[in-house]
Parts: structure tokens; C-alpha cells; sequence
């Protein structure tokens, strides 16, 4: 795709998010790193998901890429010019210039407190509940992770080109596994070809904007009911093991509060299906009373167990949250420990 963005732009924002990459990517377990680089490998020599990449090449650029990062690792993150210089996260000012001329730019903080800088082609502006949702389709510049949606202040960002990538692997991990069963299974019952990846891709695309634009909604809602020190308490747990069981709280407080609710609501099915072919990880384990409801309305198509089971995941995991951060204001940093003995206890016994 031709870019009419000056190069010397995007070169500056590619910078920055090589060095977030620089000082972050080593978090990763080294089966996660793989993973993600090989799909970086992919999206920066913009090979399509059908295309075969050789391990040789992908070896050599790898080497090339984790000697470039150890040269930029301690160096500062750069200004971003425009009319004139700005932060790199002064996300709305920069803003305020780019999306006249049909582009978006975002800098938000992910797992770990790692930066995560893009700029891309706008397709699409919206308001909703005095919020600003901006949706991209091709990116010109990002990084080694590339979330699909970010809440940052008043603004949320939907990044298309992550979000189709995203779905690629989740397919690609279901048609990998033997067992063929599961809600992958009802998300693509319609489709008898699954070769032809490309309107599937197109079709998912579509409807999962709309569950991500409710995800972040629901973020920001939950944002309003948890204590206002929750930044703080997030800050000073990054890199634990606390850190992630706090995010999966949030999420299905969010869920239960927004997302969910309008899925049902609306009857989106296709999306309740994928919603839970990614229900996964921490979120899976804290609340696998979930996926039961889920499983029981598939079988009976009957709402009431689900609705119910949200309603009162509201006030619960409120509450969850709410006793994390008074553990938090008592100890402060030192509340890492204690925080994760809390959330262990929620885990199902063995």
C-alpha cells in the first residue's frame, strides 16, 4: 500500500517502538518471543497468512533484529515532529494534526508497563458516550506486540490490521489441533472452506470491531467503579504475578459489565462463539463458571443462566477488586505477595 505519510515520520515512530521492544521483549517466555517474532517477521516484510517463510530467513533477520535492539537499548524515546515537536505520548495532540489528514497515532502502556506506539490509515471516526473511537485498518509503523484495542483516556483505538492477524492465529491454532471441538468449532460452522481464509477473515473482522469497541467501553466503565488509585496499584504490581491476575479481573468485570450484556442482548452470536474460543488464560481459571453458562446456552439456547451469572459477576468482582486495593493502600508495593495468595484463593481446586 502506497503511505502518504512522510517516511521521516514514520521512521520516528518505528524508532520508538523498536525500543520499547529493545528494553521489553525479554519479559516474554522464550516460546511466546518465538511466536511473536516469527508474526512480526510477517508483518514487516508484509507476507500474506498463506505465504511460506523460510526458517533461514527468518533466523537471519531475528539475529539482525536482537543485535539492533542491544545498540538503541538505552536510549531515550524520541519526540514525534509535526508542525512542530511533540512527546511521543502526547497521544491527543499528536492526534489533533493526523486525523485531519486521515491517520492515527496512539502510545498506550501494556503488560509489564511495556510502551506500545502505532501510526496508521484512519478508516474510521466515531463518538460514543463522549468518547472518541478511532478505528485503523493498515499500519505503518508498530511494534513487537500489537494489541487490537486500547483504551487511553477519553479515546479508543481499534487497530483492524492487528485485530485480522490476531484472528488468523486463533483459527490457525483450532484447524492445528486435533480435537476440532469447542466454540472455534460454531464460529466457523458456516464456512465449508477454510482454505479460502480470506472472506472469513473479512467477516470476523467485521463483527469482532464491534465486541472489541464494547470491551474497551466496558474497560473504561470499570475504570469509573474501581478505586481511583488503580493506575498506581497497577504500576507498582508490573511484572508480577499480580499484575496478571489483576488484568483478568478487570477484563471480566468489564465483560460482565458492558460486553457481555450486549451480545446478549443483541443476539450477536457469531461473537459470543468467538468471545469464548478466546476465553482463555487467568480469565478461564477465576471464572470457569462462565464457559459452563456459555456451554449450556449453546445446548439450550435459553439466556437465563448466562444473563444471571453476569448480573452477579458485577458485585463480585467489584468486591475482588476492591479487597486487592486495600491490601494495596496498607502495603503498597510490598502488597505483591499477599495479592496473588488473594487471587490464588479463587482458583478452583485441582
Amino acid at each position: 500500500m502506497k503511505n502518504p505519510l512522510s517516511p521521516g515520520l514514520i521512521e520516528r515512530v518505528q524508532q520508538n517502538c523498536d525500543l520499547s521492544d529493545a528494553q521489553y521483549a525479554g519479559n516474554y517466555s522464550m516460546c511466546t518471543y518465538l511466536l511473536k517474532m516469527r508474526e512480526y517477521y510477517r508483518w514487516e516484510n508484509r507476507l500474506n497468512f498463506s505465504a511460506n517463510m523460510s526458517q533461514h530467513d527468518i533466523g537471519d533477520w531475528l539475529a539482525k533484529r536482537e543485535h539492533h535492539w542491544a545498540e538503541i537499548a538505552n536510549k531515550d524515546y524520541q519526540p514525534i515532529k509535526l508542525s512542530r515537536e511533540y512527546g511521543p505520548f502526547e497521544t491527543d495532540k499528536i492526534n489533533k494534526e493526523l486525523i485531519s489528514q486521515g491517520h492515527v497515532y496512539s502510545s498506550g502502556v501494556g503488560i509489564f508497563g511495556k510502551p506500545h506506539f502505532f501510526i496508521g490509515k484512519l478508516s474510521e471516526t466515531r463518538q460514543q458516550d463522549n468518547l472518541n473511537i478511532y478505528i485503523s485498518t493498515a499500519e505503518f509503523a508498530r511494534d513487537l506486540v500489537a494489541p487490537p484495542a486500547m483504551s487511553i483516556d477519553n479515546d479508543i483505538f481499534i487497530r483492524q490490521e492487528s485485530m485480522r492477524r490476531f484472528i488468523w492465529e486463533r483459527i490457525e491454532e483450532w484447524r492445528l489441533n486435533k480435537n476440532k471441538t469447542g466454540p472455534m468449532k460454531n464460529v466457523l460452522a458456516e464456512w465449508k472452506n477454510l482454505d479460502n481464509i480470506e472472506p472469513i477473515l473479512d467477516m470476523l473482522v467485521e463483527t469482532e470491531t464491534e465486541t472489541m469497541i464494547l470491551h474497551e467501553l466496558g474497560e473504561i466503565k470499570a475504570g469509573y467503579q474501581l478505586d481511583t488509585n488503580w493506575h498506581m496499584l497497577m504500576n507498582d504490581m508490573s511484572g508480577s504475578r499480580a499484575e496478571f491476575f489483576l488484568r483478568a479481573v478487570r477484563d471480566i468485570l468489564a465483560d460482565c459489565l458492558v460486553t457481555l450484556p450486549s451480545l446478549l442482548e443483541k443476539e450477536k452470536n457469531l461473537s459470543m462463539h468467538f468471545y469464548f474460543a478466546n476465553y482463555s488464560g487467568l480469565r478461564k481459571h477465576l471464572f470457569p463458571e462462565l464457559r459452563h453458562a456459555y456451554e449450556q446456552w449453546v445446548e439450550t439456547k435459553k439466556t437465563g443462566a448466562m444473563s444471571s451469572l453476569i448480573c452477579s459477576g458485577i458485585d463480585r468482582w467489584q468486591k475482588i477488586a476492591a479487597q486487592a486495593m486495600e491490601t494495596y493502600k496498607t502495603k503498597g508495593a510490598k502488597a505483591r505477595g499477599d495479592i496473588e495468595a488473594q487471587m490464588h484463593a479463587l482458583l478452583p481446586a485441582a
